[in-house]
Formats: structure tokens, C-alpha cells, sequence
């Protein structure tokens, strides 16, 4: 009697007991089927394809909310880039609507400024101040493009691509460089000379200026030394200059060039997104890094090499 309700009553009840606390888990095991009466087995051969399937779509389920989650924070971070890039935009907006208006009000005093000048330095006999003078006048006549320019930009009017010897260009602008930056800072050229490109002149000598005066302003009051190198491979041409000031702070490398955003106290942060801007609309690139030990490296790649 005893072995009847031991074997065939009490064994039962406690494997029931089993399948019930197993039951209630989160995720239950399967139910061992060794020491289960053979009247519960196929009971418990059902529950375990049961806990198997209820398994299966848990995982599912799982790894269904993880990609809702990883969606919505990519629609997330997508959304607030938009409007990062929008309000960007409308604040470019706002400045060259302005820089327009300036450009127009400045050329007409530069005009004057030229005609004075021109005469001052047909009237005078000294050869040198001759030479300064007609420094002066090309640097007008520059400044006097870049305002036209930049009413053609107000207009969609972007300055044609033109053919020209990168080192030529390269050092006219070192001419009228020399007298912007301290002496104690060097520049080296290193341009080959017969090397040619096809790209808008002046906006790329603008911004050729824009870096190097940055790098200068970087070294500040050190004694330093500011590298121009450039070669043309699989058609583009590609311009790198490298300072050995302190290089770019970690914020500018790990967010990237933002208009409006600059670590000095005196800078506009436009220099290097106008930079970035030309390059982009050449169909080029711009990269920042940080040389070894100290100094910042930038090189545009551009696809304008003859």
C-alpha cells in the first residue's frame, strides 16, 4: 500500500510540483524526463517542446526590441544632426547675407584706395617703394575679386575652375604672407614646380590663406615652422600643411570642422568651415590629425590635378 501511493500518487504530485515551479520561471530549463512517472511523460515531452518554442520566441522578441531600440536611436540621432545642420545653415545664411551687403559697401572706398596708390606710384622715383607699392595694388586687386566673388556667391555665380601652376599661385600668396605673420615663424614650399591644377584660383588661394594664417596663430609668439607640400595622384591634387604648433584640440578631431566653433577667444570659427565648404563643392575632402609628438597636419584632396 505504501509503495502503491509512495510510486504512483506522491511521485506524481511532486513532479507536477516541478512542472509547475519550472512553469513560473522566466526561462525554465528543459524538464528532466529520467525519473518522471511514465504516466506524466508525454505531459512532460509536451511541456518541454512547449518551454522550447516559448524559448525561441523570447530570443525573438529580444532581439526584435533591440533593433526597435537601435532604429530609434539612430532616427534619434538623425534628427538632431538635421536640426544641428539646419540651424547651421541658417546662420551661414544670415552671415552671407551680410558678408554680401559688406562687399558691396567696400568695393567703391578700394576703388579709390587703387586709383590713390596707382598714381602715388607713378608719381614717386624709388624703386623699392615702387615694389611695395605694386605688392599693395595686387593685394587690392585680390581683395577687390574676393568682394565680386562673393557677390557672385549671392548671385550662384561660383568663380570657373582655371588652369594654373600650383607653386606660382603658392608664391604670390607667400609674398603678401611674410608681412602677416611673425618673423620667427618660417614657411617652407615644397610644390614641384611644373606641378598644374584646374581648379577656381582665388578661392583656393583663399583658402590656402585662411590655413596658413590659422597655423601661424596656432604657433603664436614661438619660434616655429609651417610646411606647404603638394603632389597630384590618381587625379586629384592633394595639398597637406603641417605646423609644429599645438596641434588641434581633441574636441575639432572627434566632432569634426563647425561653423561658429573656435577654441580661441579672438577667432570666428569660419576660417576652417569655409575651407571645408570649398572642398566639398570641388567634390574633395578635408582631414585634420595631429602629427607625433606636437604640430597639426590638414590636407585637402582635391580632384583638380592636370
Amino acid at each position: 500500500m505504501l509503495f502503491f501511493l509512495r510510486h504512483h500518487i506522491l511521485r506524481p504530485l511532486n513532479d507536477l510540483n516541478l512542472l509547475i515551479n519550472r512553469l513560473g520561471q522566466q526561462t525554465p530549463p528543459p524538464l528532466p524526463l529520467a525519473s518522471v512517472d511514465p504516466l506524466l511523460n508525454p505531459l512532460f515531452i509536451d511541456v518541454n517542446t512547449m518551454l522550447q518554442r516559448l524559448s525561441e520566441l523570447e530570443r525573438a522578441q529580444h532581439q526584435h526590441q533591440q533593433e526597435l531600440e537601435q532604429k530609434v536611436r539612430y532616427a534619434t540621432r538623425s534628427l538632431l544632426e538635421y536640426h544641428h545642420a539646419l540651424a547651421q545653415s541658417e546662420r551661414l545664411a544670415t552671415v552671407g547675407e551680410l558678408t554680401a551687403r559688406l562687399a558691396h559697401e567696400l568695393r567703391n572706398p578700394l576703388a579709390g584706395i587703387h586709383l590713390a596708390l596707382a598714381n602715388l606710384a607713378a608719381e614717386i622715383g624709388d624703386a623699392e617703394k615702387v615694389s611695395r607699392l605694386t605688392l599693395v595694388l595686387k593685394e587690392l586687386e585680390r581683395i577687390t575679386r574676393l568682394l565680386n566673388r562673393v557677390l557672385d556667391r549671392s548671385r550662384h555665380s561660383p568663380e570657373p575652375a582655371s588652369r594654373f601652376r600650383l607653386a606660382d599661385m603658392l608664391n604670390s600668396l607667400l609674398q603678401l604672407v611674410r608681412y602677416q605673420i611673425p618673423a620667427q615663424i618660417t614657411i617652407e614650399p615644397r610644390i614641384p614646380p611644373a606641378l598644374q591644377c584646374h581648379l577656381p584660383e582665388g578661392r583656393l588661394q583663399q583658402a590656402l590663406l585662411n590655413l596658413v594664417l590659422n597655423a601661424a596663430q596656432s604657433i603664436g609668439t614661438d619660434t616655429g615652422n609651417i610646411i606647404i607640400a603638394a603632389r597630384a595622384t590618381e587625379g586629384y591634387l592633394r595639398i597637406r600643411i603641417q605646423d609644429n604648433g599645438p596641434g588641434f584640440p581633441a574636441a575639432l578631431l572627434e566632432n569634426g570642422v563647425q561653423a561658429f566653433a573656435s577654441d580661441r577667444s579672438t577667432g570666428t570659427g569660419l576660417g576652417l568651415a569655409i575651407v571645408q565648404r570649398f572642398c566639398h563643392e570641388q567634390g574633395g575632402t578635408l582631414t585634420l590629425t595631429n602629427l607625433p609628438g606636437n604640430g597639426a597636419c590638414i590636407e585637402l584632396a582635391l580632384p583638380g590635378s592636370v
